[in-house]
């Protein structure tokens, strides 16, 4: 899978795990490449698709319910607040309270 033309350069991700699945449960086994390429491929889902309201929930909750602060905090700075700003202008405001991890690491 192609890294996205609008992530700017110099941004570190993993390309052979970009696209996969994989098991952000335990956190020691996660780099911050790995993170920011999982936070990159669903942000790029997200506009490809046009996720909204509802369905952007409902995706969000799916990929990033057990991510806590240390998570967020290996993506890449720009990339997360990009996506907290994408969801905030997308969303619904009951987000602002579910995802106070993600504003508090942008």
């Amino acid at each position: 899978m192609k890294i996205p033309a609008w992530v700017p350069d110099g941004t570190e991700v993993d390309e052979k795990t970009y696209g996969k699945d994989l098991d952000m449960t335990d956190i020691s086994q996660i780099t911050a490449a790995q993170a920011t390429g999982h936070l990159i491929n669903f942000f790029n889902n997200c506009k490809e698709e046009k996720w909204r309201d509802k369905k952007l929930w409902i995706e969000l909750r799916e990929d990033f319910d057990g991510w806590n602060v240390k998570l967020w905090e290996l993506v890449d700075k720009n990339i997360r607040a990009r996506f907290r700003d994408h969801i905030r202008d997308h969303g619904q405001e009951r987000w602002q309270v579910s995802f106070q991890t993600l504003a508090s690491c942008a």
